[in-house]
């Protein structure tokens, strides 16, 4: 497994790693943890989850993995998307207990859709409530989680609140968001993409996307990965 520097965090994460948002029997407890417990043996170290995630049992198959695993082994991130600082911290408590750590290691202010909405996450006391946990030492980094275009996002990047940004970004959808990596990049903020297989549309049409397939990435689930790791900006897919 390659590790990369995550932006100026200290960190180093694997460039693959694993997103907890979809299970195929996510009822199943151990055969859910199982996977990552595989994930962690092949040298992945950057675990993402969320609350709701798999009708809200993301966090609670995560805690039950990770339990089993060493501390230092592994970094964990999940994210809130509440507004109001009180509703945060209540979150944050919650995802604490379940994933059985004392530390949240990356946090994501969650799903910001718009430049409003940014600005509603930060009177609504959720930014200023993360930065008092941080330096509680319940978070380690405060990231942000965006569904929003390249140019507008930059801007929430410029604020300098954030050490680490997750974006939507694959072979499809490039174009729309290339201005917040190319900016993240020279901000030196860590970049983890999400959907990097396009939610499912690349590995379903193998022969359209045939192009990215180069002499080290032969299929296009790894030519798709590949394309987003060959960003210098990006630090894990």
């Amino acid at each position: 497994m390659l590790y990369r520097p995550f932006g100026k965090t200290g960190k180093d994460i694997s460039v693959i790693s694993f997103g907890g948002m979809r299970f195929s029997e996510p009822k199943n407890l151990e055969k859910s943890a199982d996977s990552l417990l595989y994930a962690q043996d092949k040298g992945i170290n950057y675990f993402d989850t969320a609350p709701i995630y798999c009708d809200d049992r993301s966090e609670e198959i995560f805690g039950h993995a990770l339990r089993q695993l060493p501390r230092e082994s592994f970094y964990v991130s999940t994210k809130c998307s509440q507004a109001k600082g009180d509703d945060l911290r209540k979150s944050l408590e919650r995802s604490l207990q379940r994933l059985g750590v004392d530390k949240i290691d990356f946090l994501y202010i969650w799903h910001l859709m718009s430049s409003a909405d940014w600005e509603k996450r930060k009177q609504g006391g959720a930014v200023e409530a993360a930065l008092k946990a941080k330096e509680e030492g319940l978070i380690g980094h405060l990231l942000c989680s965006s569904h929003m275009e390249g140019e507008a996002l930059t801007k929430v990047l410029d604020e300098e609140i954030f050490e680490g940004v997750l974006l939507g970004y694959n072979a499809i959808n490039f174009p729309y968001r290339r201005a917040a990596v190319e900016q993240a990049g020279k901000q030196g903020i860590g970049v983890v993409t999400m959907n990097p297989l396009g939610g499912g549309l690349i590995p379903q049409n193998p022969d359209r996307f045939a192009f990215l397939k180069t002499d080290t990435a032969t299929d296009v689930v790894s030519a798709a990965l590949q394309f987003n790791l060959s960003q210098p900006a990006i630090t894990t897919a």
